[in-house]
């Protein structure tokens, strides 16, 4: 890269920036910029600082032209260089923009779970999280393709879309359900009540073997798992393998659930089935490459 072409061979010539921008009778600033990806110097330029380092031009620009002190060629290569910085500032923009994202995010999501340990009305801080819980939602809904920089999901955002609207849906139902529950306007025997978490839970399972094989490579929504997000491969094996298995054990959990009493155990093993069958397979795939 130019930039660091410049940097390598200044220091190679024992040279600070002020000492060669005097020599080009340029600012400081200017051959900090050039240095540090920010802009770059114009054919005559380019051309007077490969002869004060005593390099060629096509060392400085990496490049073999076959008449490096033709300007109109210098200057072709120039204009790629500064698409190059173009495109790199707006990925480093989109960077920051992500990022900060994210932690509106996080944050929200840590206080809503503080707010529902430490507010002693249950009914308002079932309310309020639910609230902060859902607008965590909406952001990432409204922000899919920022967050998604990086990875190949152009024509695929309508699944992720999907499973958001799903778990805000979800989320409000379960919120409601509690607050009526919690403030006596239903009452449920403690038989009916487990009987409404697993038909939520079954619910969700076959919504996810649905949608689960459609969802593109990416950080934050799916089965992510250390190996799933670092490896594309993985992600898909597990993804895979959750729309096959999703179905078929959601409607199982639902109909055992009517002949077992500690509804406790069998959820935890459902749930470790449901995860850990995909997650292990796609361990080891992701191990082996």
């Amino acid at each position: 890269m130019l930039s660091e072409n410049i940097r390598k061979y200044r220091k190679d010539r024992k040279l600070n920036q002020e000492e060669l921008a005097v020599k080009l009778c340029v600012v400081r600033q200017t051959l900090s910029k050039w240095e540090n990806n920010l802009s770059v110097p114009d054919a005559d330029q380019l051309i007077a600082l490969a002869e004060i380092l005593n390099v060629s031009v096509n060392d400085l620009l990496g490049t073999t032209l076959e008449d490096p002190y033709d300007h109109k060629d210098v200057a072709a290569e120039l204009a790629k260089a500064n698409e190059q910085i173009a495109r790199y500032a707006e990925n480093e923009r989109l960077r920051l923009e992500a990022g900060r994202v994210r932690g509106l995010i996080l944050w929200l999501t840590i206080i809503a779970i503080a707010l529902m340990q430490t507010i002693r009305n249950e009914v308002l801080a079932i309310a309020i999280s639910s609230i902060l819980l859902v607008a965590v939602l909406i952001i990432l809904c409204r922000n899919i393709s920022l967050l998604s920089v990086g990875f190949d999901t152009t024509g695929k955002t309508g699944s992720i879309k999907v499973v958001t609207v799903f778990d805000i849906v979800l989320i409000v139902i379960i919120s409601i359900f509690g607050i009526l529950v919690k403030t006596a306007k239903i009452h449920l025997s403690e038989n009916q009540e487990a009987l409404f978490a697993s038909a939520l839970i079954t619910v969700f399972m076959v919504f996810v073997g649905i949608i689960a094989p459609r969802l593109p490579y990416n950080r934050h929504t799916g089965l992510r798992l250390p190996w799933t997000v670092q490896n594309e491969g993985a992600w898909n094996i597990a993804h895979k393998i959750l729309g096959i298995i999703s179905i078929p054990l959601g409607l199982a959990y639902m109909s055992l659930t009517f002949f077992v009493n500690n509804m406790e155990t069998l959820t935890l093993m459902v749930v470790l089935i449901w995860i850990g069958v995909p997650g292990l397979v796609s361990f080891l795939y992701a191990y082996k490459k």
